[in-house]
This record gives C-alpha cells, structure tokens and sequence, in this order.
C-alpha cells in the first residue's frame, strides 16, 4: 500500500535547553497558536516525561479560554493503557485525514 506524504516542519532549538519537557510545551502552545490548524507531534523518552508535558500543557492552556483554538493532547506510550492507546489511534486518524479542525499534541 502507498504511503502519503505530509509536509513536515522540524524544529530544533539553537542551544541546549535546561528543560526540554518546558522548553517543548513552550514552543507547541506557540505553534499551536501562531500557526494554521495542524498536528504537532512531539517525541520524549518515556512515559514519565510525557505526563509532565500533558499536565503542563493543561495547567496552561486552562486559563487561555478562547484566546486560543482548541488543543486536542493524545499522549501515547507502551504502558497507556489499551483502550487510552486505541483513542489516541482513532484521534491520529481523524487528525489525519484532516476530519479534526484543530491542533494535537
């Protein structure tokens, strides 16, 4: 079966960052609200840190209201649970196919 291509961003920061899981919530929320509707698709080492980053990234998109569009967060790793690993499937699907009009995580 052919595959699809998307176009693809890759970003990288210029120096080292202290803390890469805020470094990277930082810079998703600015994407998110400074770009067209689309997926971000961010990559950490392990279950632990990508915890952190979903409750930072609710901590503080909690307060923003409609200041900006609506942040869709699917968290997916080996120990999520199965039913968890198959929403975050379903949403990746919609997403891309572009049925959701709005960014992920």
């Amino acid at each position: 079966v052919p595959g699809r291509r998307y176009p693809v961003d890759i970003l990288y920061t210029k120096a080292p960052e202290a803390d890469y899981v805020d470094a990277a919530v930082v810079t998703s929320l600015q994407v998110h609200a400074t770009q067209p509707p689309g997926d971000i698709l961010v990559f950490l080492t392990g279950q632990e840190e990508i915890e952190a980053m979903e409750e930072l990234l609710r901590q503080r998109t909690r307060g923003l209201g409609t200041k900006i569009g609506e942040l869709i967060i699917c968290p997916i790793y080996a120990n999520l649970p199965s039913e968890m690993q198959a929403r975050a499937g379903r949403m990746w699907g919609l997403l891309h196919w572009g049925m959701w009009p709005c960014n992920s995580l």
